[in-house]
């Protein structure tokens, strides 16, 4: 798993200091903070409404074949060189705006921002881009430190071939990337936030989702709000271990078996 192809290009462009009005990133924080406590318990009481709304997201990105090719549509995966791997890292035409970067050495001076817009893979398989297949604009924002936390920006009807299946995308896509702009990748998080739109073979449906992805292991967490707060379901498929971050502690899941513990107190699912 490699991250966020368009790193590199964001670290090799190189433009002279200007004066520009930078955009402001979006606030991200609530969402980092639901992450870092979530405020509902796994209890008796709220267990039904938690399981519902994990078979609910569950349900959701099957449809859309998982979190990978969401990952790779969106740039977060470096999905190779064919034509159906990656919306950002597969064919097509890149556009960038940058301003008072210089970035020797990944050593960036000065203020501004890049946009970037790559057009995406298609359904098609064609190895030449085509504007009728959407595209992904992303926004970074960087200053004599380095470059800000988070990159966002604008799927348009980006269509994408997951196995046997047409996929587009549309809608809002935000995305920080704690240490991984500014340092190396290593125990580097991206929290990943979707707001808008989904299409599989022609059925769309809205899909607002959201996750953390740790990219030195194969742990995925997933916020699930709920009426008493929010929880955070994780999945780690390294350890095979799954279950729930509450606000009552780590509880781990044994789906088959229908019951989550800790702390040496079980609690039955269904």
């Amino acid at each position: 798993m490699r991250p966020f192809p368009v790193l590199a290009t964001l670290l090799a462009l190189s433009c002279a200091r200007q004066s520009v009005d930078v955009p402001a990133p979006p606030d991200m924080s609530p969402l980092l903070a639901a992450y870092q406590a979530p405020s509902a318990p796994l209890s008796a009481d709220t267990v039904a409404e938690i399981v519902a709304k994990r078979q609910e997201v569950s349900d959701q990105l099957e449809r859309m074949g998982g979190l990978e090719p969401i990952l790779t549509a969106l740039g977060v995966l470096s999905g190779g060189t064919d034509a159906t791997s990656s919306a950002l890292s597969g064919p097509g035409d890149t556009e960038s705006v940058a301003s008072a970067l210089t970035a020797g050495s990944i050593t960036v001076t000065g203020d501004g921002f890049l946009t970037l817009t790559r057009t995406c893979a298609g359904w098609e398989g064609a190895t030449t881009p085509d504007p009728a297949d959407g595209s992904i604009t992303l926004t970074a924002v960087f200053t004599d430190e380095g470059f800000e936390a988070v990159v966002w920006g604008e799927a348009r009807d980006c269509r994408y071939r997951v196995d046997d299946r047409e996929l587009l995308l549309d809608g809002q896509v935000r995305i920080h990337t704690g240490s991984l702009l500014v340092g190396g990748a290593g125990g580097a998080e991206l929290t990943v936030d979707f707001d808008g739109s989904a299409q599989v073979d022609g059925q769309g449906f809205a899909s607002t989702f959201n996750f953390r992805l740790a990219l030195s292991s194969s742990r995925v967490e997933i916020e699930l709000d709920v009426s008493a707060g929010n929880v955070v379901f994780f999945a780690d498929e390294g350890s095979a271990t799954y279950g729930f971050r509450a606000v009552n502690g780590t509880w781990t899941c044994d789906f088959e078996a229908g019951t989550c513990t800790h702390d040496g107190d079980t609690l039955s699912l269904w």
